[in-house]
């Protein structure tokens, strides 16, 4: 029998909310988006900031549900804080993870240019997983690597480290969410 240990889904799918982009646009600074650890979006109660809400929240249930074998909805009270990021040419983001949230995503709402960098790089959570073997194995120890598109999401456990490497592009908007789950 073979026990495949230690896996860390991550998932890549799409979404799409009607009237996000235009709201995020017309009611926020871009110049400086609300990024700081105090600010939650989800504080602004408009329909579309609400309906990315909804449809975040039934992501991570149904990805919970299909990789770990858990129905959050009727074990777990929630909280998911949501902020804006990566706004501008020369972005980067150093390696992280979200440090006391359960599960985490991105939601791009606006990533237009495809070949100007901004890439999310996850790593391998296994430190010093690699050592020993050769080339040969190389693919079982490699980063994923997402160029992300408009109307693209990508859910993750929060404790995986990842990155964004170098964007070279005027504008994106990118809408982090962690998800905190509390026995009910």
């Amino acid at each position: 029998m073979i026990h495949n240990k230690w896996s860390t889904p991550i998932e890549v799918g799409d979404f799409s909310i009607e009237g996000l982009a235009d709201h995020i646009l017309l009611n926020y600074n871009m110049s400086e988006p609300p990024a700081d650890n105090n600010y939650n979006i989800f504080n602004d109660e408009s329909k579309p900031i609400s309906d990315l809400k909804q449809v975040a929240y039934d992501n991570f249930a149904a990805y919970i549900n299909r990789c770990y074998g858990v129905d959050i909805t009727k074990i777990y009270k929630h909280e998911m804080k949501a902020w804006i990021t990566g706004h501008g040419d020369h972005y980067s983001m150093a390696q992280h993870n979200h440090m006391g949230s359960w599960f985490s995503s991105v939601y791009y709402v606006l990533a237009e240019e495809q070949d100007k960098g901004g890439e999310i790089v996850f790593v391998d959570p296994r430190s010093n997983a690699n050592r020993g073997y050769d080339t040969r194995f190389a693919k079982h120890f490699e980063h994923f690597q997402l160029t992300p598109q408009t109307g693209q999401f990508v859910n993750f456990p929060s404790f995986v480290y990842h990155h964004v490497n170098r964007y070279y592009s005027k504008f994106r908007i990118a809408i982090p969410i962690d998800l905190y789950l509390y026995e009910d």
